[in-house]
């Protein structure tokens, strides 16, 4: 499940910014969200998941998948809201579909939650709290 898993290398994909995520950037358990500058209830989200990014920096990677915007609106959305994690640009939705169907065009936002062995622990369609999120990412990085 973890995206390098399927082929994917962070040197190939398109990210929104300077920071770049390879396949040694991810370990432990990972946090997928994928978004567009858009959607209300992504603007909505942001703030908590950039608020659980920081939360966990010790406990889990974050990474985004912005799957529809021009590059301007992508970076513009990344800066407006401070977020502290790479996002990947991918309008044309090529690393979207290794993802396996976890992650869909349609039901945004979507936010995963990936064990250490890739596997998808936690899979939230819609908005989701800092606290709620902060709760999965711990209890995935315990086993639980």
């Amino acid at each position: 499940m973890r995206p390098w898993s399927a082929g994917w290398n962070g040197r190939r994909c398109r990210c929104i910014g300077s920071r770049r995520c390879s396949a040694a950037w991810w370990s432990g358990c990972s946090c997928t969200a994928s978004w567009t500058a858009s959607c209300p209830p992504c603007r909505k989200e942001a703030p908590d998941l950039a608020a659980a990014s920081r939360d966990t920096a010790k406990t889990a990677r974050f990474v985004g998948l912005n799957i529809r915007d021009d590059r301007e609106a992508a970076q513009a959305f990344t800066r407006a809201f401070k977020t502290p994690y790479p996002s990947i640009f991918d309008p044309e939705g090529k690393q979207l579909v290794k993802f396996s169907g976890q992650l869909s065009t349609t039901a945004i936002p979507t936010t995963l939650v990936i064990d250490r062995a890739g596997r998808s622990a936690a899979r939230i369609t819609g908005p989701v709290d800092r606290d709620t999120l902060a709760a999965l990412i711990t209890d995935t990085a315990n086993g639980k």
